[in-house]
């Protein structure tokens, strides 16, 4: 059984690279993508040769990227302005929090098998081969599929001139306007495959792309023009071809929203700040601290949706979204959300159609950042140029154990009468009066 992908999916990944000026943290990653035939039931595969010059480049270099286990991500600091641009932080270079997804979905059986049962079997050792002969070489090789194709260019040369400024010395009569003739050489590669069922005999898939290189000098740089094994040699690229079958990372980016209610502000933007470094468990935990208390704030429903979403976990980042929306029905980002990662629950169907089910990410915190991050905070009285005595014992003529700035914020341990035991640094603690908390 087939299932066709339809392009809307990819904007899932949609980068968004210009925004308003207040835009918010974003939660920034790779996350695996459909094919765009998925074929399920598919798992062990050989590749032969393809017809034509270049074909066995075309085979190789097929499998050589079916092989690779995260196909998609990249090193972000080496790719180009924009993008460096929407991923600015360089914690974030090549980093998936779908820790069960890969883009190695196939076994594939090794050249020197399949070379050795064509030999055998008197074979042709192309991509030639008819119907019925290649489904009789997948029944030896023990296969569920075999992939074919071919590899057909064309080039051309032509020859034009252009008016430049030609440079000369003033004892020579200065710059003067000249002729020059120049070459433009264009190499056009077309790239066929096709996918047989061993079961069954039938073509589960086609695909076919079409690329270009060219390359134009003038003048006396004429002969240094790429010559046409060198512009064919770069157009034998496969990413359309493997994306065709197989999932791929893409890069997403997803802004997080602000949590408006005064009183988890700071909590909620620290969480945020930990999600956008790639810290996405700590990042969860403070949410989820804050969702204890306040389970009906929306803004943190979608945020912990989000998180879910970026780790896998789709059917709870649905369930979030969901709630969410029931607060702000009107809310469009909510709206979007939903259908968003109910596009992935689908995806993760096909997943498991094809022999990678999706496991559930577990947030990870021990005891005591859960109890550090669920602990009640007080806010220091004054500003930043004040300090605050922080005394050793619950009472006004104990020896100060800190001073601290006003305006900050402090883990209560206990309260004692109108005294709160508060965290200090290097693990020592105090206390704080009632009457220094704002």
């Amino acid at each position: 059984m087939r299932i066709a992908w339809i392009a809307t999916f990819a904007a899932v990944a949609a980068l968004s690279l210009t925004g308003p000026a207040f835009a918010y943290k974003k939660v920034r990653c790779f996350n695996l993508h459909p094919p765009e035939e998925a074929l399920r039931g598919v798992k062990r595969i050989a590749v032969l040769d393809f017809e034509g010059e270049k074909g066995r480049t075309a085979s190789d270099r097929l499998v050589s990227a079916l092989l690779e286990d995260r196909r998609g991500i990249y090193d972000l600091k080496e790719k180009n302005l924009l993008r460096r641009l929407s991923f600015r932080s360089s914690t974030q270079e090549g980093r998936t929090h779908q820790k069960w997804a890969t883009t190695r979905i196939f076994d594939i059986v090794e050249r020197s098998r399949i070379e050795q049962v064509m030999r055998e079997q008197q074979f042709q050792q192309t991509g030639a081969v008819d119907n019925a002969q290649v489904v009789n070489l997948g029944k030896i090789l023990g296969v569920d599929a075999i992939l074919t194709g071919s590899v057909s260019h064309e080039h051309s040369d032509n020859r034009t001139t252009e008016k430049r400024k030609i440079k000369r010395s003033k004892k020579e009569g200065g710059d003067y306007e000249g002729t020059v003739e120049c070459l433009e050489r264009k190499v056009t590669v077309n790239l066929k495959m096709r996918i047989l069922s061993i079961e069954t005999g039938q073509i589960l898939g086609n695909k076919e792309v079409i690329h270009t290189k060219s390359d134009r000098q003038c003048d006396k740089d004429i002969g240094a023009i790429a010559s046409v094994a060198a512009l064919l040699d770069s157009c034998i690229t496969t990413e359309e071809l493997i994306a065709y079958i197989a999932p791929h990372f893409e890069p997403v980016e997803i802004e997080l929203q602000k949590v408006q209610t005064k009183q988890y502000e700071n909590r909620a933007d620290e969480a945020a700040e930990w999600a956008e470094k790639g810290d996405v468990d700590r990042a969860y935990l403070i949410y989820s601290a804050i969702f204890q208390e306040d389970a009906y704030n929306p803004e943190v429903l979608y945020n912990l949706g989000v998180l879910n979403e970026a780790a896998g976990n789709f059917a709870d980042a649905k369930e979030k979204f969901q709630s969410a929306l029931t607060l702000k029905s009107d809310e469009k980002d909510y709206q979007d959300a939903l259908a968003r990662v109910q596009k992935s629950l689908d995806f993760a169907e096909v997943l498991k159609g094809i022999g990678l089910p999706v496991t559930k990410h577990e947030w990870g915190a021990d005891a005591s950042e859960v109890a550090e991050v669920t602990a009640q905070r007080v806010v220091v009285k004054g500003s930043g140029s004040d300090r605050q005595e922080i005394k050793q014992e619950p009472k006004s003529d104990s020896l100060v154990a800190a001073r601290v700035p006003g305006g900050i914020e402090l883990v209560v341990l206990a309260k004692e009468g109108d005294w709160f035991r508060v965290k200090l640094g290097e693990g020592k603690e105090g206390y704080l009066h009632i009457s220094q908390v704002k």
